[in-house]
């Protein structure tokens, strides 16, 4: 890993990290704090029903539309209300990314809606991919990012 991590400048994996991360803990704080109010509105939470397996499909549209640029495309793919302002910061940083490619063999279901899965990232520059662990969560019946950091 170390010589994965010295072929991606640290000015440009610091920042789309510390913004992935930024928009995670967000969208997750607002997720937790809304999750009790969803389930009296609308009876048991998503939560409640796993999608099941991360499947190649699935794993795919979730890197495309991270890494798309577009700030829809964004939204579907991370765990963040509708009313949450995505950071424009936050999505350029992640079409920077040159590949990301999840590894749905590694998907471990941690309970609760939550799940992790390696992801092999290739930054700009960057020969050889860096290893992620996404963090990923229910959101009506569909897997969603809800974090991401460079496996140390």
């Amino acid at each position: 890993m170390g010589d994965e991590c010295t072929m991606i400048s640290g000015r440009v994996v610091i920042p789309i990290v510390a913004v992935v991360v930024a928009v995670a803990a967000a969208a997750a704080l607002i997720i937790l704090t809304t999750r009790d109010d969803t389930r009296t509105a609308a009876g048991p939470s998503s939560a409640s029903h796993r999608p099941g397996q991360l499947t190649s499909a699935e794993a795919s549209r979730l890197a495309d539309d991270m890494t798309s640029g577009d700030e829809k495309r964004v939204r579907a793919a991370v765990a963040v209300a509708p009313e949450q302002p995505l950071d424009a910061a936050a999505v350029s940083g992640l079409a920077a990314i040159e590949a990301m490619t999840f590894d749905v063999r590694t998907l471990r279901d941690l309970g609760d809606g939550i799940a992790e899965v390696t992801a092999r990232v290739v930054m700009p520059g960057g020969t050889q991919p860096a290893v992620w662990t996404v963090r990923l969560v229910t959101v009506e019946q569909e897997w969603l990012n809800s974090s991401t950091e460079p496996v140390q």
